[in-house]
Formats: structure tokens, sequence, C-alpha cells
């Protein structure tokens, strides 16, 4: 904040939000007209609810009190300059005030801790049930991945932990009721405290039969064979028949 200082007033030449319960952050500087020569005093007073607080000024500056800003509303701002000498008072400036407001801040030192918000039981016991299912899922894809499929194999697999209680949530209480055979995946029937049922179901898809190969190019041509001996012809008798 600046604040111009002539003989006769104080002026705002620069304004700054001030709020309440702020604490050292704030000073106020003033430009000085010609007539405050640097032999005088200079002091600033804020003034408010009938308490008057004093603070020196001090290369043209100064902090405002921390009474200023504990709560909000407007403060008198004066500032008057004098000089002495030998303790006898010679000179004295003391110009019209300006008023400075405070704004309501953040920061309230009567404020409580906060009670940590529990979550209710309801949202105690959805949170069981989805732990349960997300096992029961991770338990599924990887009997899947063992068993290559088989999908009775894997049904008895999973009803098996949760008739052992593998999926028990708190108290050793198990939402998981039992496993629905399917032809392509598993049913997941959950029964709540309450006797409620949540069915939850996990289904492989048959995958699709591939597309027929193409043809394959014809085969190059064989080379030729050899060629073959001459036969030998075998000695013949030759009979002449007489008519």
């Amino acid at each position: 904040m600046k604040i111009s200082v002539t003989e006769n007033k104080l002026i705002i030449q620069q304004d700054q939000i001030l709020n309440e319960n702020e604490y050292n952050i704030h000073k106020i500087e003033f430009d000085f007209s010609s007539e405050y020569t640097d032999d005088l005093v200079k002091i600033a007073l804020f003034t408010k609810d009938n308490h008057t607080y004093k603070k020196i000024i001090s290369n043209n500056e100064c902090d405002i009190p921390p009474e200023i800003l504990q709560e909000t509303g407007y403060s008198i701002l004066g500032v008057y300059a004098y000089k002495t000498e030998q303790d006898t008072l010679v000179l004295r400036y003391s110009p019209t005030p300006t008023k400075i407001s405070v704004f309501d801040g953040s920061y309230k030192a009567e404020a409580e801790n906060s009670e940590p918000i529990t979550p209710s039981e309801i949202e105690q016991y959805q949170q069981i049930l989805q732990n349960s299912l997300q096992q029961f899922q991770n338990q599924y894809n990887a009997l899947v991945e063992e068993t290559e499929g088989d999908i009775q194999e894997i049904e008895d697999e999973l009803q098996r932990k949760v008739d052992e209680g593998y999926f028990d949530g708190e108290d050793g209480f198990s939402p998981i009721a039992k496993v629905i055979q399917k032809s392509n995946g598993a049913t997941i029937e959950i029964e709540d405290k309450n006797g409620k049922t949540t069915a939850d179901i996990y289904n492989g898809t048959d995958g699709k039969d591939g597309k027929d190969g193409k043809d394959g190019q014809d085969g190059k041509d064989g080379q030729d064979g050899q060629d073959g001996q001459d036969g030998q012809m075998d000695k013949m008798d030759i009979h002449h028949k007489k008519e």
C-alpha cells in the first residue's frame, strides 16, 4: 500500500487488500512532499474502536499493527511529523488522515479440529462385497489359464474355495454363496446379511471359426527321368511250316 502525504492530507496512491488475521505481510510506503525534511521524526497512527496504535516510520515505511488486522472493518490512518530542539517542540505537521479497510480472511483462531469421517456400515459392507468379487474375478482368470478353459473344473475349484472360506470378509462373513454352472462362464451368486441376493456373471465367449486358408501355389515341374536301357532280344527258334 502506498500513501501520499502532503502538508494538509493523506491520499491513497496505491491500495492493497487487507484481510482479517493476516500477520507481518503488509507494509505501508509513504511518499512525503517536500515539506517533510529528513530531520523530522515521522509517526504513523492507526486508530480502531477508540484504540490508537503508534508505529515509527523508518525509511519512509512501516508495518501495519496486528491489532488493526484482528477484525474486519475500517481504521483511521494518520501521520504526523515533528522537530525538537533542546527538548523543545519547534515544528509539527498533522495532515488529515485517511481510511483503510480490512476484509474477511480465512484464518479463524477458534476453529476446531474436524472429527475423522468413518465409512458407514453400508459403505463398509459394499467394500467387502467389492473386494470379494475382485478376488473371485482374479481366481477365475487364473483358473481359466491353468485349466485351458475347462469350465466345469473352474467352477468346481471356485466352489471349493467358497466352501473353505477363502473369500470370507470381516468377522468371518462370506458374501459368496455359491457358483452356478454356465456353459461359457460362471455366475457368482452373492448373498448379504439381509438375505438379499446379487448376481454377478463372469462369461467367456466361444471363439469364432477361422477362415479357410488360401490354396497353395502349384509345385514346380519334376525333372525328366533317365532313359531306360535298350532291351535284349532273346534267341528264337524259327520253324518253317511245310504246306
